[in-house]
Formats: structure tokens, C-alpha cells, sequence
């Protein structure tokens, strides 16, 4: 008879392998653990470069090879399907998919992601994202998974025994109680659902191997590295291993737009939507726009895309911001000509007026934030309302109308002790920027401002506040609408 045996190839850590050498172990099969010995060679031979990969021999007195599967998610699901852990019927089966599934995208995305690796590069960058962390997603999803054991009574997701998604909550929840918040009090269930399985053999099998997740703190060197576009990334290398984690859109602050350069370089000399001194001393020095007379038209629509981004919008990436750029710009109506001469109105500075309708940027021009960078920190942290109601989300586009408040105390510019009414402080070399555009109503006694409506252009001039002319605006707006 014919028997089956498995081989896991995977590094000396456990990683995102923990759930499939505990699924190998809960199967009573026969498996063994090999390491790769040369990763910089031997990624080549693996399906997708990556790891872990499982592969299954047959052995009836000669062993023979009957197939390898790459991908964690996949091999869990299958050694689950084979050994009875993906539920009975396919109810139950996508049922167990969709907690194992929840799970992981928590476990591996947010956590091991946005807070152990960003802590090794950008320690700052943990505590903006910590009080969202826990109140809007953590909390929540933690809720929603003590409400689905409850309602199933077993103490297991589905039926009435252990199953694949048993197994992954398991092995994320110590990892997700970092800061204590998974207690029998709050979370009985999940509670009772961690003790249990991770005192079971196949568990503590697994972890007497002496390697585990937090070999990523102790074993990885992380160095941030620039990829050909301009991508920033993680290179963590630990037993020869090289894993390379991409940093695309997050919903926060992501290590794909830190700086890599200084922001207010006296020698680029690139303006900001900041009160920063070195800011201001770059607006003064620039008498006149970048010449352009010898460059090339691409040359000089890339230069105008430079210039006008690095005010408009630097904190978004530049998916970010062709996520949001619309070709057709708005027009207005001709009641504003006078006769034949009039000037046109100059639309094309409205190439960046999309970007006024975010939260991030309303704080900033309605002066209670000194940066936009400063801005998007406090609708980050829950400092901002959105008609009375908190909204966490920079990148929240107002609409005409909308109410925008912000906690009093969180404003730079306002000083004075706690419970007593609070003093304008107007913070060094702000003055050049303290005005409010014309599509804004703001109300410095309730500190909270009205979006009123779009901002528009007019003959000679434009609503937008801009350092820069309508001739440079509409060169960014040809380099965007062509690549379009």
C-alpha cells in the first residue's frame, strides 16, 4: 500500500509557515522539514521564487514524486481539504475560508507588515498609525470573530470540531495582543480557543523547534533600498534569506512616500504647502519660474509636473494623485467677460483643484494645521469631524457643504492650560500663509470651516492658492492628460 510523505521547504523561522507545519502535524502524516542552502540560487528552482513549497511523494517501495504546491494559503487550504479541516460540506467550507482568510489579511498585512518590519526602519512611523490600528480595525474585526464563535456554541468556528480556520485563529491571536487588548474578560472565546489549541501537541510540536516569529525582530537587517520605480522597500535578509516586501497604497502613512530627500533643500529649492522657515525662504529666493526655453516639450512637462507636485499633493504618491486627476477640468460660464478682449479664464490651473476637496488639505488652508503634512496627522489621529462625526481618512474627498471641525486643542497655533479658553499663537514666519481661499467659510471661534463649493477660475486669476504661474500649470496638466 501506497503511503504519502511530505517535504516543506521553508527557512529556519516560521513566519507564514507557522499554520502549515501545524496543519502537516494536526494530518498525522509523514513530513519532514528541509531548508533551503543557497536561497540566491535555489529561488530559481521554486514555482514563483518564493516559499514555502510542499511536496508530496508516494512511497509503495519506490518513493516517487507526485506534485509541489508553492504559496502558504494554498497549501493550507489543500492539506486541509485532504485531512478533513475544510469543514464537511461547501457551506461549511467557504464559511472556514472566509475566517481563515480574515485572519491572515490582519495577521500578515497590518501587523507583521505596517508594525514589525516599519518599527525596524521608521520607528515614527508606528505611533501615527497605533491609535488607528486599534480603535477602527483591530477592535472591530476582533468583535466580529468573538460574535461568530459565540453564535456557533461549540467553542470551534464551524460544526463542532477543529478546522482550518480554528487553527489560523490560533496562531495569530498572541500575535495580535501586543497590547493586551485579547483578555477572557473581553474576548472569552477567543480566549478559550487560543489556550486550547496552542497547548495541543501538534502546537507545541511545532514551536520546540526553537524557531519562531520572533526571529523577524531578533535575525532580520533591514535596510531601505529604491526600486527602478521608485518604490520604496524592505530588504530583510536573515539566513541567507532575501524576502523583499512592497510598500504600495496603504491607507495611512506608508514607507512608499517617505522622504528620501530633504523637504525643504535649499538647493532644489521645491515650494510646499508648509509654514517651515526654510519653506519660506525657498518662496522668497524664487523670483521667477524654472527656466525652460532650452528644454525639450516632454523635458518641460515633466519639470511643471515636478515643480507644481511637490506643492500639490507631495505626502500622495503619484498613483495616489492619477487616481484622482480628471481631464476634463471645469469651466465657467462667460457672465464673468465684459466684451470682446476679456481674458479666458486660465483652467488650467485648476489641473490640482480635486485635491482641494480633501480633508487633509482643508485643514491645512483654513490655517489650523502648519503643513499638510501636519494636517493629515491629525485626521490620522481623530482629530478631525466631518459634519460631527470623526473621520480618520486624509484622502476623504468634502463635498459642498460638508462641515469640518477640528478639536481645539490639537491646533498648533491655539495655547493656553487645560479647561481655560485658548489663545491665538501665531507660530514663527506663518504669516505670508495665513489667508482662507474663497471656497472655504472658516469660523476661528468654533474652529471648524465650510467647504462651500468647488474652486473655480476666473478671468486673471484663480481660487487656488499657488506659487507658481498658469503657463507651468498647464504643463503638469499635458504631462498628466497624456499619460491618461
Amino acid at each position: 500500500m501506497a503511503v504519502t510523505s511530505y517535504e516543506f521547504l521553508y527557512f529556519e523561522l516560521h513566519g507564514l509557515s507557522r499554520i502549515c507545519r501545524i496543519m502537516l502535524d494536526l494530518s498525522g502524516v509523514k513530513w519532514t522539514d528541509t531548508y533551503p542552502k543557497n536561497w540566491d540560487e535555489d529561488r530559481y528552482s521554486t514555482p514563483f521564487l518564493r516559499l514555502p513549497v510542499l511536496t508530496e511523494f508516494q512511497d509503495d517501495g519506490n518513493k516517487s514524486l507526485q506534485f509541489s504546491l508553492a504559496e502558504s494559503h494554498a497549501i493550507c487550504r489543500y492539506l486541509a481539504k485532504q485531512h478533513g479541516y475544510l469543514g464537511n460540506h461547501p457551506h461549511e467550507s467557504a464559511l472556514i475560508d472566509m475566517y481563515y482568510e480574515s485572519w491572515n489579511e490582519v495577521c500578515q498585512k497590518y501587523y507583521l507588515v505596517e508594525f514589525r518590519l516599519k518599527k525596524l526602519v521608521a520607528p515614527e512611523l508606528v505611533d501615527k498609525d497605533k491609535e488607528y490600528w486599534h480603535d477602527n480595525i483591530l477592535l472591530p474585526i476582533l468583535s466580529k470573530h468573538e460574535e461568530a464563535l459565540a453564535k456557533n456554541g461549540t467553542g470551534f468556528y464551524v460544526g463542532d470540531k477543529m478546522t482550518l480556520a480554528d487553527v489560523a485563529a490560533a496562531v495569530c491571536l498572541p500575535l495580535l495582543n501586543y497590547q493586551g487588548v485579547i483578555t477572557k474578560e473581553t474576548h472569552p472565546n477567543l480566549v478559550a480557543l487560543s489556550d486550547k489549541l496552542n497547548s495541543s501537541d501538534p502546537f507545541l510540536k511545532v514551536d520546540l523547534k526553537k524557531i519562531s516569529v520572533g526571529s523577524l525582530n531578533k535575525n532580520f537587517e533591514c535596510a531601505v533600498t529604491l526600486s527602478k520605480k521608485h518604490q520604496q522597500k524592505i530588504k530583510c535578509v536573515d539566513f541567507q534569506v532575501n524576502l523583499q516586501f512592497d510598500y504600495l497604497d496603504t491607507p495611512h502613512t506608508s514607507l512608499s512616500i517617505m522622504r528620501t530627500k530633504p523637504a525643504f533643500s535649499l538647493s532644489r529649492k521645491l515650494l510646499r504647502m508648509s509654514w517651515n522657515k526654510y519653506n519660506l525662504y525657498n518662496v522668497a529666493t524664487r523670483e521667477k519660474a524654472p527656466n525652460l526655453a532650452t528644454k525639450t516639450l516632454f523635458q518641460q512637462k515633466w519639470i511643471a509636473k515636478r515643480e507644481t507636485r511637490a506643492y500639490h499633493g507631495d505626502e500622495m504618491t503619484e498613483k495616489q494623485f492619477k487616481r484622482v486627476f480628471n481631464p476634463k477640468l471645469p469651466t465657467v460660464s462667460n457672465m464673468f467677460s465684459t466684451g470682446k478682449d476679456s481674458e479666458h479664464p486660465p483652467v488650467a490651473v485648476l489641473t490640482f483643484a480635486e485635491l482641494e476637496r480633501r480633508l487633509d488639505f482643508i485643514v491645512f488652508r483654513s490655517n489650523f494645521a502648519p503643513s499638510i503634512a501636519a494636517a493629515r496627522q491629525l485626521v490620522i489621529h481623530g482629530k478631525v469631524n466631518l459634519n460631527g462625526k470623526k473621520m480618520p481618512y486624509p484622502s476623504h474627498r468634502a463635498k459642498d457643504g460638508d462641515v469640518i471641525s477640528v478639536d481645539p486643542n490639537a491646533i498648533a497655533t491655539l495655547k493656553g492650560e487645560l479647561g481655560t479658553e485658548l489663545d491665538f499663537t501665531p507660530k514663527p514666519f506663518s504669516q505670508p500663509f495665513l489667508f482662507v481661499p474663497e471656497y472655504l467659510e472658516v469660523n476661528y471661534n468654533t474652529c471648524s470651516s465650510v467647504f462651500l463649493r468647488a474652486p473655480i477660475s476666473r478671468p486673471g486669476r484663480t481660487e487656488i492658492p499657488s506659487p507658481f504661474p498658469a503657463e507651468l500649470h498647464a504643463l503638469a496638466y499635458e504631462y498628466y492628460a497624456r499619460s491618461k
